[in-house]
């Protein structure tokens, strides 16, 4: 992502470092926002305990700051994935705190009365320590954080009893990728800087096996990362071999060395290469352009992305997807059957009679048929995939009494339905 540029920035983070490379531990707030920025304003202010009162509070899985004083207040709430504990590292492709994505990390910075509806950011944590009681002894966190999806970034800083610098770090964040059929397919890579450079930074990258093989499920890959002054993300491309074996999934890593411009935060990554030759579990949907639902995007959503619930009775099935955005899809075939395997068809009926359901939807299976279903003018029977009956609209006027008939064998590829008329 390419950021604005401006020697106000330069100037302003040249100074927050000055400030904040003392080894003695400190505590205070810095936020540099970005002309366009909604939460900070454009502005470039670093608060201490003289200006007002930290107050920092965590649970297993996030940790939360917050600075008062007489004419400003700022919250800060930085997460974890919900089934990892909190910790040093990298944190990239966070959501906004309180709604994120289970499997995802959290970011939320807002305060004076402006927040995000939806955040996007990373975060990097240099020092994490605890006391004996569980409460935070000493905390390092710098963030990048962009509301609505905006370019706009806030830029900052948080320390609390904590000596580490405030400065630009270099960091590689773990990810996943899809394992394809045939050829390679790529693993992205974000190689970053948690705060902007005011100098060019430079740093090498290579792979390394976990249970992953080079030449067999990865291509080894190295080189060099540049960062421009002023740019904070680069994406390393790491080719990912496909085939049509279940292998299972493994996994590699990606290491960071030999800096310039800046010291490493997070030298190591993991990489993830989901087998899709295995039992998976996905939702994968392709919206066309003006489709209100889909947006006109397309999406593979996988359990790395979110946690997957699915329910069912009888004649209908539901998946819940909590990702951030949180999907819901319902699958229900007609009220007299069970839902089973085939093709369903979705057909509503116009010009009814009065004792038909006007504009109802009709979807099931063969076999389970009632005798007793109410009759309708403008539905007809026809066939459908191998051992399934549906409702089609129809001009005739015969009256269907068994909406859903079992189906007989008909030929092959043909099936047809017995009904009452």
């Amino acid at each position: 992502m390419r950021l604005r540029i401006t020697l106000l920035i330069f100037s302003l983070v040249s100074l927050f470092s000055a400030v904040a490379s003392s080894a003695k531990p400190q505590t205070f707030l810095t936020l540099i926002s970005e002309p366009g920025d909604w939460v900070g304003q454009g502005i470039t202010q670093t608060l201490t305990p003289a200006d007002g009162t930290f107050t920092v509070t965590n649970t297993s899985d996030t940790v939360s700051v917050s600075f008062n004083s007489s004419s400003q207040f700022w919250y800060l709430d930085f997460g974890s994935a919900t089934t990892v504990k909190f910790g040093h590292g990298e944190y990239d492709g966070a959501q906004r705190t309180a709604f994120r994505s289970p499997t995802l990390p959290g970011i939320d910075v807002y305060g004076d009365g402006r927040g995000c509806n939806t955040d996007a950011g990373r975060f990097l944590v240099s020092d994490f320590a605890l006391n004996s009681d569980g409460t935070i002894a000493r905390l390092a966190v710098d963030f990048e954080q962009h509301c609505e999806g905006f370019t706009a970034a806030l830029y900052g800083s948080i320390r609390y009893n904590s000596s580490v610098a405030a400065e630009p770090r270099l960091a590689v964040s773990s990810t996943y990728a899809l394992k394809g059929n045939t050829g390679t397919s790529d693993a992205l890579v974000t190689a970053s800087l948690c705060l902007p450079s005011t100098t060019i930074v430079q740093v090498a990258y290579t792979t390394a096996d976990a249970s992953a093989v080079q030449g067999t499920d990865y291509v080894n890959t190295t080189g060099i990362v540049t960062f421009q002054p002023g740019i904070t993300t680069q994406t390393i491309s790491i080719p990912v071999m496909g085939d049509v074996l279940a292998r299972g999934n493994k996994t590699f890593q990606v290491k960071l060395s030999a800096p310039s411009g800046a010291p490493i935060g997070a030298s190591t990554a993991s990489i993830l290469i989901r087998d899709p030759n295995l039992a998976l579990t996905a939702l994968a949907m392709s919206s066309q352009p003006g489709d209100y639902i889909g947006g006109g995007l397309q999406y593979l959503i996988t359990q790395s992305d979110g946690t997957f619930t699915v329910t069912n009775v009888n004649n209908w099935v539901s998946l819940y997807l909590l990702n951030g955005d949180d999907w819901t899809a319902y699958f229900q075939g007609p009220t007299v059957a069970r839902l089973g395997r085939g093709d369903y068809e979705m057909r509503r009926c116009s010009n009814c009679s009065p004792r038909a359901r006007r504009g109802s939807t009709f979807m099931g299976t063969a076999g389970d048929a009632t005798q007793s279903r109410e009759t309708s003018r403008c539905c007809k029977l026809i066939t459908t995939a191998a051992g399934y009956c549906k409702i089609s609209p129809s001009t005739s006027n015969s009256t269907v009494r068994a909406l859903w008939r079992p189906c007989s064998a008909g030929g092959a590829t043909t099936r047809s339905c017995s009904s009452s008329r």
